[in-house]
């Protein structure tokens, strides 16, 4: 059997609170779609993971914290933390399908089965595949269930979170597999070639322009990006903005992309004889801009 680890796009932020709000939640239908969505999306599971949940499993308790109760792939069990904004989207929809005092009964069932007391159908993996494609399809991006899992992963080590614990969240027997989602080594600007290059311009400068440098950087950190303006900083062009350094003889630039709020990737250095900066240093610096995009 094929596995989609590793194929799947991750969303981004906005994409994910959007799914979230899509369905409409009023009905019993828009509540249980809404909390299988922030199941999968906060939680990471697989499909079948989810349809295999019952009521008690959504009930764990470990160390006064609310876990769910998950049967994975070859019979292993394991138990995640339940997201807080998860168990209120699901204490809804149990609330409005009554069937939240059936602990043995599956959590997540075909709106007919709601309110039929002591059915044992659970909702099935092509049923929650299709809420996500139709959901996503009519916000503009057509996404699989696996995508929500791929978002899950990547964010949690996009902010840190240890490996090995990411791996035994998602259920992994290999950690290699957990690797496909860690991207943090892989980002363009974190390459070693890129990083020699712009180094070895800074240390090109002169010693008093090198001090600029750190003066304005340390500027821009302690009082914020968009609270440092001119004669310090200034925009360019398109994504390009310059770190304006000038000494008694001599004028330099660092320039400088935005590729995330308060983060900056100096692109490209150099020491100019006027105040015009040239165009070939611009045209250099969008093109190793772009190179950080890709």
């Amino acid at each position: 059997m094929e596995s989609y680890e590793g194929k799947t796009p991750a969303l981004g932020d906005h994409q994910a609170r959007q799914l979230l709000e899509a369905p409409d939640g009023t009905t019993i239908k828009g509540k249980r779609d809404r909390a299988i969505l922030a199941t999968l999306l906060y939680h990471a599971l697989r499909r079948d993971e989810l349809c295999r949940l019952k009521i008690k499993d959504f009930k764990q308790e470990r160390r006064g914290v609310p876990h769910l109760k998950v049967s994975g792939k070859g019979g292993k069990t394991r138990y995640v933390p339940l997201h807080p904004a998860a168990s209120g989207l699901i204490h809804e929809y149990l609330d409005a399908a009554e069937h939240g005092l059936e602990d043995t009964g599956f959590l997540f069932r075909s709106v007919s089965n709601n309110r039929i007391q002591g059915s044992q159908k659970a909702i099935t993996p092509d049923a929650v595949y299709k809420i996500v494609r139709a959901y996503s399809e009519k916000l503009g991006f057509k996404i699989g269930a696996h995508s929500l899992r791929a978002t899950a992963a990547t964010n949690a080590l996009d902010h840190q979170a240890d490996i090995a614990k990411v791996q035994e969240w998602l259920g992994h027997a290999n950690i290699a597999t957990t690797r496909i989602y860690d991207h943090r080594k892989t980002l363009p600007e974190d390459s070693p070639t890129f990083k020699v290059t712009v180094d070895e311009e800074l240390e090109a400068l002169p010693t008093d322009m090198k001090a600029r440098f750190v003066w304005i950087s340390q500027l821009i950190e302690t009082h914020g990006l968009y609270n440092v303006r001119e004669p310090y900083i200034k925009h360019v062009e398109d994504v390009l903005w310059e770190i304006r350094m000038k000494s008694k003889d001599e004028i330099s630039r660092a320039l400088y992309v935005t590729v995330k709020p308060k983060r900056v990737i100096v692109v490209r250095v150099f020491v100019k004889k006027t105040q015009k900066t040239p165009r070939r240093e611009i045209k250099l610096a969008l093109k190793r801009a772009q190179e950080i995009e890709q």
